[in-house]
């Protein structure tokens, strides 16, 4: 990630000092962004074979081993509020299946957290605003996204997201299914012209925090516990400046450079709901012959987490974004419900 983006600062930079902090400098981390040591396409390899101690992994670029996560990842959560701590809680303590392809792959996911909602991101003023839209676009997309998009008459195009500014300003993709934040953090705003206001859903299998396993099984307890209450911590913040962060990009992104909010027509948000629905059955039956033994689990279990997080969340408030009471109240829910449930020996 950019080391501007949120991930890295505040979240990641406020996780590391509160660990070196709590431990009175027993634990120090070396923190470097951007890909340096290991790129997205290989960072698992970097995790498991213990080339880096500690990575962050996008489960989608390495799906073929850890498909599992990649079922998780590709499930539909329209507020990121409810779904980093749903897909944490599933990951970290409700995923038997999860487990074993961490042991398989010799790492331990302590912070699994989310993306904010994804949306169309397009290189003309007239976006889109309703499935029609679509038709004849050709759209960077992936997974399920990629469904939709054939599904609604346009052309998928697979790309990685350090492709997209070039794409976009030669002509060669028309849209990107993308964040807002990417706007800024990799100046597709000097590309893009308009922004839709709906949600694709946000990615759900982001490895914030993977250790190599030799190194996590190595920590003492009491460190152990150091690093899980700082990730409770990090989820809890990365997930509730996700309103704030769309706020402060939109602003800049309308005033600084021009670039449209789009409000969509009704329907085109029902209509990405249904597609997802309908999608839904066919992400289990591609985790089967991927080898994921019980995927109807999985899909139950992350169901009732995003129904208990939902009410949750409600509960601290449906005002964004939250204030810092709101906040508190957030992490210490993850804490209690998620984290605290860990053991460490």
């Amino acid at each position: 990630m950019p080391p501007d983006s949120v991930f890295n600062k505040p979240v990641m930079a406020n996780m590391i000092s509160r660990i070196e902090e709590q431990t009175k400098g027993e634990l120090t981390v070396q923190f470097n962004t951007g890909g340096a040591l290991a790129g997205f396409g290989d960072a698992l390899s970097a995790a498991s074979s213990g080339a880096l101690d500690v990575n962050y992994i996008v489960y989608a670029f390495a799906e073929s081993n850890l498909p599992t996560l990649g079922l998780i990842n590709a499930m539909y959560v329209r507020d990121p509020l409810v779904a980093g701590p749903a897909a944490a809680e599933t990951v970290l303590l409700n995923c038997p299946q999860c487990e074993a392809e961490q042991e398989r792959n010799n790492i331990r996911i302590i912070s699994n957290v989310t993306t904010e909602p994804l949306t169309f991101i397009c290189a003309d003023a007239e976006g889109i605003t309703k499935m029609e839209d679509l038709k004849g676009k050709r759209v960077r997309s992936a997974s399920s996204a990629g469904a939709l998009i054939a599904e609604a008459g346009g052309t998928p195009v697979n790309i990685s997201t350090a492709e997209i500014y070039s794409a976009m300003q030669r002509g060669q993709v028309d849209c990107t299914i993308n964040v807002t934040a990417n706007l800024e953090d990799f100046q597709l705003w000097e590309v893009a012209k308009s922004i839709t206001n709906v949600s694709l859903g946000t990615s759900n299998g982001l490895g914030m925090v993977v250790f190599n396993k030799s190194v996590w099984e190595s920590l003492t307890p009491e460190h152990r516990r150091v690093w899980l209450d700082s990730a409770a911590k990090a989820l809890a913040e990365l997930q509730s400046i996700y309103p704030e962060e769309y706020a402060r990009v939109r602003e800049r992104a309308t005033t600084e450079r021009d670039v449209a909010f789009l409000e969509p027509a009704p329907g085109l948000q029902e209509g990405i709901e249904e597609f997802r629905a309908r999608e839904l059955p066919k992400l289990v039956e591609r985790a089967k012959t991927q080898g994921v033994e019980n995927p109807e689990a999985i899909v139950e279990n992350f169901s009732a987490a995003i129904s208990k997080w939902t009410a949750i969340v409600d509960e601290i408030g449906t005002n964004r974004p939250w204030n810092e009471e709101q906040k508190a109240r957030y992490a210490e829910r993850i804490q209690d419900e998620i984290y605290g449930k860990i053991a460490v020996e």
